[in-house]
């Protein structure tokens, strides 16, 4: 007869923070219920506003990691996210689709750069 296996999740305790890690998936490595669930979805934590929020490696460099952002960097986040869709709609609305491709394929271009400032800006609005 075997013993029991060992279990999958493992808690540990961090600078006052309880991580949840997968002991499957890797060295120390968050599991992505940790903070926000999905990559990309953000959860709030607590009333103050306080969000938990798992990052995608297309947007982060150190992605996938749980993020714990409080209300203002939240809001702030909130606030580019619902401007990026405004600009967006106005876009396809006055210049037609095709614009859209064009920005995307400038984006495109300059995709390292752009996702090496996401990554140091979560860096300092992170908790």
């Amino acid at each position: 007869m075997t013993g029991v296996p060992p279990p999958r999740w493992k808690v540990v305790e961090r600078g006052r923070r309880l991580e949840v890690i997968d002991t499957r998936a890797g060295p120390e490595r968050p599991a992505a219920r940790a903070a926000g669930g999905r990559p990309g979805l953000p959860r709030k934590l607590r009333f103050d506003g306080t969000l938990g929020w798992t990052t995608h490696p297309f947007y982060d460099d150190r992605g996938p990691r749980a993020v714990v952002l409080d209300g203002g960097p939240a809001r702030w986040i909130g606030g580019v996210t619902a401007g990026i869709g405004v600009a967006l709609i106005a876009v396809a609305v006055l210049f037609g689709l095709p614009a859209i491709v064009v920005i995307a394929a400038i984006l495109g271009s300059s995709a390292k750069q752009i996702r090496g400032w996401i990554t140091r800006r979560l860096d300092s609005l992170a908790t």
